[in-house]
């Protein structure tokens, strides 16, 4: 009886123990979402500047691809995630990205794996590239913005929507469409 008793109070020490260590892990991944999301606030206000700035000026007499539909097929970047867990949120991009009223025609671009295959599942054929990973997040950026911008000005592609998932707090996300190109 004694074993037993020892064996229980052995357990309850370990499960107190780790209920400790998941509660700092918990407070980690807090403080790095609100680190995280302090930086994407930096670069909301930038994105605010930059678009009013833009407001100002008349585009209405410049030919040029990114200003105008072109002749090419509509492209649907979806950003999905790679990452445990986040299956829901992928199929909730994927989604959306279908509900476009373009989608039909649509070359579907999916940044990520399981959006890849998610795509792939449902027998829609996308331009797989790899998912965002946040330690070269500049040279992922940069080779999107490389690729959607020479596809555009070779005529392959007629207008660029993106759909995400917007966060909008430590546990809500709200998928969100944005139109890249035509820039108006």
């Amino acid at each position: 009886m004694s074993g037993t008793l020892g064996d229980l109070k052995s357990s309850i020490e370990f499960n107190q123990h780790l209920t400790d260590i998941l509660g700092v892990l918990k407070e980690l991944a807090m403080g790095e979402y609100w680190r995280l999301e302090g930086e994407k606030r930096r670069f909301d206000k930038f994105k605010s500047s930059f678009n009013s700035f833009f407001a100002v000026l008349n585009f209405s007499n410049i030919d040029h691809p990114f200003l105008h539909v072109g002749a090419g097929r509509p492209a649907i970047v979806l950003v999905t995630s790679d990452e445990g867990f986040s299956g829901g949120i992928n199929n909730k991009v994927v989604h959306e990205a279908l509900m476009q009223p373009d989608a039909d025609d649509a070359i579907f671009i999916a940044l990520g794996s399981r959006g890849a295959a998610a795509l792939k599942d449902i027998g829609r054929e996308c331009i797989a590239l790899p998912g965002v990973d946040s330690s070269a997040l500049v040279d992922h950026t940069r080779d999107l913005k490389d690729f959607l911008v020479q596809k555009t000005m070779d005529g392959e592609f007629s207008r660029v929507t993106m759909i995400y998932a917007k966060s909008i707090s430590f546990v809500v996300n709200h998928i969100t469409a944005m139109k890249i190109l035509p820039a108006r």
